[in-house]
């Protein structure tokens, strides 16, 4: 049996942030990707580059800021727990 009823006109919240959705997928379509990894900083580690996309993490409980990724040893354990916010660069 097919239900041929309209769905119900949308209330003004909704319109108002359908409209929020609208101007936001256009800013995101402004912006070109390979903005995304420009100017980001990069560590480097058994001859591989990676770009850093945060400024501060936590890791095994303790917070650290980029400044961090100087120590030789925590930069592997995170590179080898695959954290997000290292990107390896190709």
């Amino acid at each position: 049996m097919e239900n041929n009823q309209n769905p119900p006109a949308p209330t003004e919240r909704e319109k108002e942030l359908l409209g929020v959705i609208d101007e936001l997928q256009k800013k995101l379509d402004e912006k070109p990707e390979a903005s995304i990894s420009s100017g980001l900083p990069k560590v480097t580690h058994k001859g591989k580059t990676y770009e850093v996309t945060c400024k501060k993490f936590i890791f095994e409980r303790k917070e650290y800021t980029i400044e961090a990724l100087k120590d030789a040893k925590l930069l592997a354990k995170l590179i080898e727990a695959q954290v997000g916010f290292l990107r390896e660069v190709k």
